[in-house]
């Protein structure tokens, strides 16, 4: 039997982050709380925090700027043109069925 994958901490903040962003909760160029604010609402560590901020930088979806907070990005479109973006936007089982489709 197949064992059962846990999904990282980490992971269940990014696909936090990514549904407010996506549900237009936080828009474009608007600033998300601090760290230490999301650690506090989601009861997490900061390091889980960073890493799933950081994830999202590196994707073109948010952006800090030193001294200022981490804001989502004015304009999504580098975050469209890179290849792996939809991979990571998309839950595991779409990425199976989309997989799967393709073997067809």
């Amino acid at each position: 039997m197949k064992k059962l994958r846990r999904e990282s901490i980490s992971e269940q903040v990014f696909q936090l982050l990514k549904e407010k962003i996506i549900k237009g909760d936080w828009g474009p160029g608007s600033k998300i709380p601090s760290e230490n604010q999301l650690c506090e609402l989601l009861d997490v560590s900061r390091v889980s925090i960073r890493e799933a901020i950081h994830k999202m930088v590196a994707l073109g979806i948010l952006e800090t700027r030193h001294g200022e907070g981490t804001f989502v990005r004015e304009s999504l479109a580098d975050a469209y043109f890179n290849e792996l973006v939809p991979f990571f936007l998309l839950d595991r089982p779409d990425i199976i069925k989309i997989l799967e489709y393709r073997d067809c």
